[in-house]
């Protein structure tokens, strides 16, 4: 009996047991299902969001009930969908292949939204209406606090968890102009009261020039380059966004703008005419969309979209110094984040605080740097079509009439060109003796020490490059001399060659190598040696542009940004030169001035090719047949002694010429005979004759007034 009670017991509490754990685990259960549907954390996946635009969102602190995400979206991509409560998509280039497409259908009804969706096909809302609606009045105006409002609104409303749910506040729009300082202000609305606190608060700074940072269209934080300008003793005025032109009752010396379009995006023309009228210098520096590290490697620097919208656009309104300050960096949640880059700040706000110094100091006080091309050896000087020598003199007479130190000059072009080559000639590499002999005897070298050498160096270009530098082109001597010719406060100096090579062309234009130290010496020495005020190029073209390595948006490892970084640069380039003028422009931050071409005048024949036009109109007049075979082998022989057979690829016989052969001849005789040609090389400050001006402007008129003549014949 005894037995058989305890076994009975025994099964009744291992059935009470067995329901006990199984009213637990039911428990557990409706308790993990009630965490989950009402207090488990609400995960939002952004997915194909510009890291850069979720970073500086997302670099706040949420309630752990919230957790937002940054997602990838590539091919493979689609799985990881299933695990969110919310998927929020950035429209711009987002694809989906069929596989995706399916996965997102199996969704079902999960929260799915698409913002500024480009195609049809990945357009897609789950949402309701009103849903929706509010949705999109954050996203359409986001900052940190609509951000964090978004997504307790997410968490609240659409994922549908009150526990731990703050109430969102509803969306606020984001602001056309908002002014930043590191001190404030916290509410002006106006420039007036934005100038008013500043005065109020001891920044203003009495006889500064006054700058405008627009800093809020590209991602860049202005505030570290607002005190870097501050540092120079700049009054500057912040704000992000640059929808519209200032007021115009608001002047400011300069305007900074991280453009990405437009100046004024709303109204371009009045933007335009707001500098115009102001005389208000534009500067363009650049936010570069890329890894840092990336962004060092890849020798284009800039493309597409970006290159059009951040240099080329500004361009239209007169922006200068296209010069990356700012790049994509690593944040604390590893999002790409945009960061200044420090040394490049400071050389920027150099560059801006020099700039604008030129206008306020009195002429006689400028020191100037002049840089010449010149060939090695007594060649004459010429660059790009201008006669330098003269175009030089007169440019020195123009700086002493405008009030300039340029001490006593020489009486003539041909006086200064003497002084050149004994005082600025360029030698080439098999010359060694006779350089060495110039600077020798020269009375008033350039001398640069080897320790301010190097610490020019490592003031201008990081160190490794230095090191690279050395381990190229051994280390700099103890002391080096530069060719110069010096008038007064103005410096001329030559541009030497910028590498080595059989062809001179070929270094002009751009070689795959460092600089030698001579090159950098005389820039350096300029910069900092001289304290030249600005710089001037003399002429098209130099090989500065051509040095490597980057295309556009240059870093810190390019040698144009290198040598002419922080430095005012103008660039005297021909007129009709303008695919090389902007990478001038771009490559060395240069303001270009243009000049004429020599005045324009058709080329005529002369010399052989008038004798053989002159045969060719005896051939068409002659009428015995024996004379018109004579001419014709006269013809073709002259034809073959210009080699005019091999450039039009004809056939000529010995003693015969079809018909179609003298077309093509005369047709060839003819083009250049009109042929639109330069009146010699053109010499600033050398005016075109009235003559010359007058066939200029009917040589350069007749193409396009033949043409419409022509469309009018053939109504």
């Amino acid at each position: 009996m005894s037995t058989t009670h305890m076994t009975t017991t025994q099964r009744r509490r291992r059935a009470l047991a067995t329901w006990c754990g199984l009213a637990t685990v039911a428990l557990v259960a409706l308790a993990a299902a009630a965490w989950s549907r009402w207090a488990s954390p609400t995960t939002i996946a952004f997915v194909n969001y510009p890291e850069q635009m979720l970073a500086p969102l997302m670099d706040q602190d949420f309630p752990s009930s919230v957790r937002p995400q940054a997602l990838r979206w590539t091919e493979k991509s689609g799985e990881e969908l299933s695990r969110y409560s919310m998927v929020i998509f950035f429209g711009m280039g987002l694809n989906f292949t069929e596989e995706q497409a399916a996965i997102i259908r199996s969704l079902g009804d999960k929260p799915i939204y698409v913002t500024a969706s480009t195609r049809s096909e990945t357009a897609l809302n789950t949402l309701s209406e009103p849903h929706t609606r509010t949705l999109t009045s954050y996203l359409s105006n986001l900052d940190k606090d609509n951000f964090r409002n978004l997504l307790a609104f997410i968490r609240r409303d659409i994922d549908g968890k009150r526990l731990f749910a703050p109430v969102p506040e509803p969306a606020t729009p984001a602001a056309d102009h908002r002014f930043f300082h590191a001190d404030g202000p916290r509410d002006a609305k106006t420039v007036e009261e934005y100038l008013q606190w500043y005065r109020s608060a001891g920044h203003w700074r009495d006889g500064a020039p006054l700058v405008c940072l627009m800093a809020g269209m590209s991602g860049a934080d202005g505030g570290p380059l607002l005190a870097a300008l501050e540092a120079k003793g700049l009054n500057v005025i912040g704000i992000s966004g640059m929808s519209r032109p200032l007021p115009s009752d608001i002047r400011p010396d300069a305007i900074v703008c991280y453009h990405h379009g437009r100046f004024s995006m709303r109204e371009p023309e009045a933007g335009v005419s707001y500098l115009k009228e102001g005389n208000v210098l534009l500067f363009s520096p650049l936010s570069v969309g890329q890894d840092y590290r990336e962004f060092l490697k890849d020798q284009r620097g800039m493309t597409g979209g970006m290159l059009s919208q951040s240099v080329l656009m500004p361009e239209f309104d007169g922006g200068t110094a296209p010069y990356v300050t700012t790049a994509l960096f690593p944040n604390r949640r590893g999002l790409l984040a945009y960061r200044p880059i420090p040394e490049r700040l400071e050389t920027f706000a150099t560059l801006v605080s020099k700039t604008l110094a030129l206008r306020r100091k009195p002429n006689s006080e400028k020191r100037l740097a002049i840089v010449y091309y010149k060939g090695p050896g007594k060649n004459s000087m010429e660059a790009g079509g201008l006669e330098v020598g003269p175009s030089l003199l007169n440019t020195l007479k123009t700086l002493k009439e405008a009030g300039y130190d340029t001490g006593e000059l020489p009486e003539d072009a041909t006086g200064l060109e003497r002084l050149i080559q004994e005082r600025g000639a360029v030698f080439a590499d098999y010359a060694k003796g006779a350089q060495e002999d110039f600077l020798r005897n020269h009375r008033e070298p350039v001398i640069v020490r080897r320790d301010e050498y190097r610490e020019w160096c490592l003031r201008n270009m990081p160190e490794d490059l230095f090191q690279e530098l050395e381990r190229t082109h051994g280390a700099f001597p103890e002391e080096m001399r530069l060719g110069c010719v010096r008038f007064g406060k103005v410096i001329l100096m030559p541009q030497g060659a910028a590498g080595t090579g059989e062809s001179e062309d070929a270094v002009v234009h751009g070689v795959k190598q460092l600089p030698p130290h001579s090159y950098i010496a005389a820039y350096l020495f300029l910069k900092h040696g001289y304290e030249a005020d600005a710089l001037l190029h003399f002429g098209t073209h130099g090989s500065l542009e051509f040095t490597p390595w980057k295309q556009v948006a240059l870093s810190s490892y390019d040698w144009p940004d290198i040598l002419m970084g922080g430095l005012p640069h103008y660039y005297l380039y021909v007129v009709g030169n303008i695919g090389e003028a902007i990478i001038a422009k771009r490559r060395s931050y240069a303001t270009m001035v243009s000049h004429l071409t020599a005045p324009f005048m058709s080329a005529d024949i002369s010399g052989p090719l008038l004798e053989l036009d002159e045969k060719m109109h005896l051939y068409e007049t002659a009428d015995n047949p024996m004379l018109k075979s004579e001419y014709a082998k006269s013809i073709v022989a002259a034809a073959r002694g210009l080699h005019l057979d091999t450039d039009l690829k004809l056939a000529l016989a010995d003693d015969s010429l079809t018909e179609e052969q003298f077309g093509k001849l005369h047709e060839h005789l003819h083009e250049i005979e009109q042929t639109k040609v330069n009146r010699g090389v053109y010499v600033i400050g050398r005016p075109y004759t009235r003559e010359e001006a007058e066939e200029t402007a009917r040589l350069m008129a007749i193409d396009e007034v033949a043409d419409r003549l022509f469309r009018e014949d053939v109504k």
